[in-house]
């Protein structure tokens, strides 16, 4: 095989689920040599500018999800990877001797050849103190995520709808108060030309008018702006500036609090690809964060209540139609706030409407005064007091930042703003700390306002309570792959102590005496427990010490090194096959400890799985035994090559196996796997595989298991044809599922393909590979099975719009081709039949709707229109523009039809006028005023049946079988989407856990005092660590001889030992798949009563399955329509006929209900099986029995329809009637 291999396959299987960082990290194979770098920039306010050999090659972009995190790709040069960074805004840089002002000369440029040697990507972490750090894999720290929220302050103010100026009853009028300036143009442009602004300023080809000077250059002591001594003339209605960003009391509720129109919004600040911050909201754009706002800035749309209880209502909350044809609440002005730390060459721009002021330093910098269409304004901050030296920035210095937003008329809204200046919100969260020798003692603290007179943490808001800041810890960084999560109580070997949950210390020096961390950078992160967005972190350095180094060990245990080559030395011989691989500490010296025994592991592939037993479960750490050894097994489920194994301790030296391959093993490929619907019923029924070389005795195809919308059971049953090609068929895999000609699938649902997308199933395979008296045995997992199967129609439902068109909704199997979209004119075929006759339904006017969903758009309706409507049938039509999905799949010819469902009108018709004279069907004779009638003949009219009957009546046009058939179908409906949430593959796994006792916990606390490792370091005092050390003091008299605080750290420590002693085996004792009929038969058991009722399923149905009514073969009658659910004793018509004179007065009437069951009407069939219209007629006598005379009368009908004990329809219509009085009539 050319070079060892360390193990040798063994034969098992394993199943995991592969996860993966969205950067490759797999070494590089080809001859290509673009790499990524990854970069933690030491600093928040920007990104990062690379310098590659000298030179700048790319303004370095954030990483999603990776906050903190800036990436760029490069070619590496021929003489290797060189880098170094510098802050994109400002004048830092970042090279191999840490953070600097001073740009890195070729000597301290940072040399990455080793690691990009190892990955794709590159991870530089820079520090604000020391050197980078490089990793072939993410280390698990993030910073400030590039996207901020802010905390913006809102005042609503009533824009009004009477029209602008300031007469009596415009918005303007004076006795509106502060709402007069809002809505009512005042301080607008005059015309066209602007003639009213003061100022203008010109912005590219542009020029932009805007009033100038309407604020003093100074906030006032309030924190807002002040309106301006002299006030510009042509500035009308804007009399109450100084109050537009303080609150106005509009009520009191009811426990006595004073409410106002002052409200917190978000807004949100992202950083750009350039590394500029910005915020948009406007017609145009709207900005990352910002997505709920539709249309423009108006984030008061949701104000309509003053109090979070939704009781008080907003007198200034109103629905005015602006220019996006949408309706917005106008009229209000927001105040946003911050402090920034001034860089040389920061720089703000703005472009909105209207009144717009920004302070930098409560100093005016940015004026655009007015009510005008959207206009930019920019300052750069380098410029600032360049006319008054006393007023010039000086860097590192913070200061404050205000904007002032104001939309006072209709029309739109508009805000962006673009800076580099890093704006901080101020924190609720603090920490303050005190060095007690090697120890630092820290408090966090929290800010709590008790009087809101802005939103955030205002630094001008002086109304505050400064309390202790429970918090969550976390630690960070280093040899960490995952956080460390800190409870309080929490010691971690008197390094780091959470003492309670505001209150912590770091001890540096007791964390390297214990070798609790590697040397390197740590942040422990601290964040409220109330607000977790409120943060902070604590960097720890760890100086370089003696620590015990990770190494990798044979078969024998004989270390190999703690970096070994594949050039020398493999793990295993094939992919798909399983290995064994030792761990052990690289020098004699090394003892385990809590800290240095658990050893992360992890390939820069991530095809190859770690696992902790040969059958066992995806792991990514293990933990080494009091021996210092620990064994865990990996399994490559594709060829990979020149991949490279890491295993590194929180408390120990990195190990790397590198240059590793697991090649294709001597076994059939998969060339192409698909998957075919032969009966057209929507189940896939066969399954083709072609492998690129013969199955024979040598290669054994042991089993399959494959997936295509649920996981079918591992089988054995398939034929191998050719050598080459595997046939498997529904009728031989399961042939109970077959049992129904109609219907036959691997499984019972209906599935051929994805709903949202293109949909590709998965295939495991099982083989046995023999060569020379040996086997192998290989598993492969998730081959791609791709869809052969044709859409068909899951559901069809008819609604009336509130606009009069009619609507069509279409459920498909999958996602079908935007071409077979275009197509809806030859799209479909439907049955219709009216009278008797199978009618062609009109054509739709447009179709909406995206992926498996379509809906028909019906529009200008008419009565003598044929629409599909409830009860019709709808499938895929054949032909030449038949449809295809997303693989080019047509449907079969067999594809079964569609009830359409749906809300049904209910019409009430009366013929014109009837002549009363012969009573063929003796309805006159009928004392009973009111006399029903089942008309079958659909092609008849309310007059043929008035005139063939011989007296008036009301023609109910309702189907009431349909609604039986839509709660069927409902029921049906929810018990499917409780089906697919069911679906799939299930391992169980048996669990055992493993620990030392409390008294082998205590030996081992003893024996680290003696040899040194826990001492003073740990606040022991000294006579009792000499105690131990003397053996005056054991393990068996020391809770006696030692004061109660020691006895406690004793204690904590022997918990830690347990909890570091602990381990979990998990081994696989059953893998299922949970298909349809599986979950028919637990229904069936009562094993999912609860689980049913939960999810909301039919009762009713649940009882059909019980009792065998409903199975998984013929659930399919029900989900068309074709069956129901529901009793024909369960629904029934209840009408009341009243008859009146034209005058109004009464002259008589009866009620009656008529059951879907009433073999009177309906025959001894039911409604279900006998179908038409009731013409519910009329004797033409009134309630004294006497006959009524020539002449007009009105028909009142009321009509309600009861389904299971409900009503789920009411309605009531008046007709004018007319009646015609034979001669012959007595």
């Amino acid at each position: 095989m050319g070079r060892p291999t360390l193990g040798r396959a063994l034969g098992m299987l394993a199943f995991w689920v592969v996860a993966a960082f969205g950067l490759a990290t797999g070494a590089e194979t080809s001859s290509e040599t673009s790499k990524t770098i990854a970069f933690y920039t030491p600093w928040s306010n920007t990104n990062a500018v690379l310098f590659v050999d000298g030179d700048s090659v790319a303004t370095m972009t954030s990483l999603k999800n990776y906050c903190g995190w800036f990436k760029a790709d490069v070619t590496v040069p021929a003489n290797g990877l060189k880098v170094y960074f510098k802050q994109t805004v400002g004048r830092n840089y970042v090279g191999s001797e840490g953070m600097t002002l001073d740009e890195p000369t070729i000597a301290t440029e940072i040399v990455l050849d080793s690691v990009a040697a190892l990955t794709d990507t590159v991870w530089v972490q820079g520090y604000k103190t020391g050197a980078p750090s490089q990793f072939s894999q993410f280390p698990g720290v993030l910073g400030d995520c590039p996207l901020k929220k802010f905390p913006v302050t809102m005042f609503d103010w009533l824009h009004g709808d009477k029209g602008d100026g300031n007469g009596a009853g415009k918005n303007g009028d004076p006795a509106n108060g502060i709402s007069a300036d809002f809505g009512s143009g005042g301080c607008n442009s005059g015309d066209r030309a602007g003639s009213n602004f003061t100022a203008s300023r010109v912005y590219g080809d542009s020029v932009y008018k805007y009033m100038g000077g309407m604020v003093e250059r100074e906030l006032g002591a309030n924190g807002v702006p002040v309106m301006a001594d002299p006030f510009p003339t042509n500035c009308k209605n804007t009399n109450h500036l100084n109050e537009w960003f303080l609150p106005e009391s509009l009520a009191v509720d009811a426990n006595g609090n004073t409410l106002t129109n002052m409200t917190c919004r978000d807004l949100y600040i992202s950083m750009d690809d350039e590394g500029f911050w910005l915020a948009e909201v406007s017609k145009d754009n709207i900005s990352e964060g910002n997505e709920f706002n539709k249309g423009g800035m108006f984030l008061l749309d949701d104000f309509k209540f003053l109090d979070a209880e939704g009781t008080v209502a907003n007198p200034y909350f109103e629905q005015v139609r602006g220019s996006d044809g949408r309706k917005h609440n106008f009229g209000f002005t927001m105040k946003i706030q911050a402090t920034f730390e001034y860089v040389p060459g920061q720089y703000f721009d703005f472009l909105g409407d209207d009144d717009v002021w920004v302070f930098i330093n409560n100093k005016l910098v940015v004026d655009i005064g007015g009510q005008h269409g959207q206009i930019p304004g920019a300052v750069d901050l380098d410029t600032i007091g360049q006319n008054n030296p006393a007023e010039k920035l000086v860097p590192g210095q913070l200061y404050n930042f205000h904007i002032f937003y104001v939309e006072r008329h209709t029309g739109s809204s508009n805000f962006k703003m673009r800076t580099s200046i890093d704006l901080q919100v101020d924190a609720s969260i603090f920490v303050t700390s005190e060095e007690r020798g090697d120890e630092v003692v820290y408090d966090v603290w929290q800010i709590n306002k008790r009087n809101k007179f802005a939103c955030g943490n205002d630094v001008s808001n002086q109304d505050t309570v400064i309390t202790g800041g429970a918090s969550n810890y976390r630690l960070t960084g280093g040899n960490l792959v995952n956080p460390i999560v800190f409870e309080p109580g929490s010691y971690f070997d008197g390094g780091l102590v959470i003492s309670s949950d505001s209150t912590f210390s770091i001890n540096v020096e007791a964390i390297k005496a214990a070798g609790a961390l590697v040397p390197g950078h740590y942040f422990l992160e601290v964040s409220l427990k109330s607000d977790p967005s409120q943060s902070t972190r604590i960097e720890i350095v760890v100086p370089i010490y003696d620590i015990p180094t990770v190494a990798f060990a044979s078969e024998e245990w004989n270390v190999l090194g703690k970096e070994v080559s594949g050039d020398t030395l493999q793990i295993g011989d094939w992919a798909y096959a399983t290995y064994k691989v030792n761990v052990t500490f690289l020098e004699e010296w090394a003892t385990v400890n809590n800290y240095n025994r658990k050893i992360n592991l992890a390939f820069s592939d991530p095809n190859i799985d770690i696992l902790d037993a040969e059958d066992g479960k995806k792991i990514t750490y293990v933990n080494l035994d009091s021996n210092g050894r620990a064994t865990f097994y990996v399994h490559a489920n594709a060829p990979v090559a020149g991949v490279t194994l890491t295993a590194k301790g929180a408390a120990a030296g990195n190990s790397v196996w590198k240059n590793l391959n697991f090649p294709e093993p001597p076994i059939p490929q998969v060339v192409k796997a698909i998957v075919h619907d032969r009966n057209g019923d929507g189940r896939v029924d066969s399954l083709h595989v072609q492998f690129d070389r013969a199955i024979n005795s040598k290669t054994v195809l042991d089993s399959i298991q494959f997936t295509f919308g649920e996981s079918f059971m591992t089988t054995t049953k398939f034929k191998i044809v050719n050598g080459m090609e595997l046939i498997a068929l529904a009728e031989d895999v399961n042939p109970t599922m077959c049992a129904n000609e109609k219907n036959c699938g691997f499984g019972s649902r209906q599935f051929t393909g994805g709903s949202s997308g293109l949909y590709t199933g998965s295939l495991n395979s099982w083989f046995t590979y023999s060569d020379n008296g040996s086997k192998s045995h290989f598993y492969k997992e998730d081959e791609p099975i791709a869809d052969g199967a044709g859409p068909i129609i899951l559901s069809a439902v008819k609604t009336k719009g509130d606009d009069g068109n009619r609507y069509l909704s279409l459920t498909f199997s999958e996602v079908i081709s935007e071409e077979s979209r275009q197509n809806i004119a030859t799209l479909l075929e439907f049955i219709c039949t009216r009278g008797g006759v199978n009618e062609t339904p009109e054509a739709p006017a447009a179709q909406t709707g995206f992926g498996s969903k379509m809906v028909l758009v019906y529009s200008s309706v008419t009565d003598d229109m044929v629409l599909p409507t409830s009860g019709d049938r709808v499938r895929f039509a054949l032909g030449l523009n038949y449809v295809r999905d997303l693989v080019g799949n047509g449907p079969h010819a067999n594809n079964p039809w569609a009830v359409v469902t749906g809300d049904q009108e209910l019409k009430n018709q009366n013929p014109s006028v009837i002549t009363v004279g012969e009573d063929p069907y003796g309805i006159i004779e009928n004392e009973r005023i009111t006399q029903p009638f089942l008309v079958a003949d659909n092609g008849q009219t309310v007059q043929q049946i008035g005139d063939s009957l011989g007296v008036q009546g009301s023609l109910v046009d309702f189907d009431m079988a349909k609604i039986m058939m839509e709660e069927s179908q409902n029921a049906v409906n929810a018990f499917d989407a409780f089906v697919e949430s069911r679906l799939g593959s299930t391992t169980t796994y048996d669990t055992a856990i493993t620990s030392i006792s409390a008294d082998e916990a205590l030996v081992m606390v003893f024996s680290d005092i003696r040899t040194g490792v826990v001492g003073e370091n740990f606040n022991f005092s000294t006579a009792t660590v000499t105690a131990i050390m003397d053996g005056s003091i054991t393990e068996l008299n020391y809770s006696t001889m030692i004061p109660a605080e020691e006895q406690e750290i004793i204690s904590r420590l022997v918990q830690n030992n347990i909890d570091a002693n602990t381990d979990t085996v998990i081994t696989v004792s059953n893998i299922s798949t949970v298909t349809q009929s599986d979950i028919f038969e637990q229904v069936r058991s009562g094993a999912l009563d609860k689980d049913l009722a939960a999810a909301g399923v039919n009762q009713i149905l649940v009882n059909a399955i019980k009792n065998g009514e409903v199975d998984e073969f013929n659930i399919e009658s029900y989900r068309n329509g074709s069956k129901s659910l529901v009793s024909d004793d369960a629904v029934f018509l209840v009408y009341h006929t009243y008859y009146y004179t034209q005058l109004g007065n009464y002259v008589g009437g009866t009620s009656g209900r008529i059951k879907c069951s009433d073999p009177s009407v309906y025959g001894e069939r039911g409604c279900l099986e006998n179908k038409g219209r009731l013409f519910l007629a009329w004797n033409m006598r009134s309630d004294d029995g006497r006959l009524v005379g020539t002449g007009a009368y009105i028909s009142r009908l009321e009509l309600k329809i009861v389904m299971n004990g409900k009503t789920i329809l009411r309605q009531s219509d008046d007709t004018i009637i007319g009646v015609r009085r034979g001669k012959d009539i007595k």
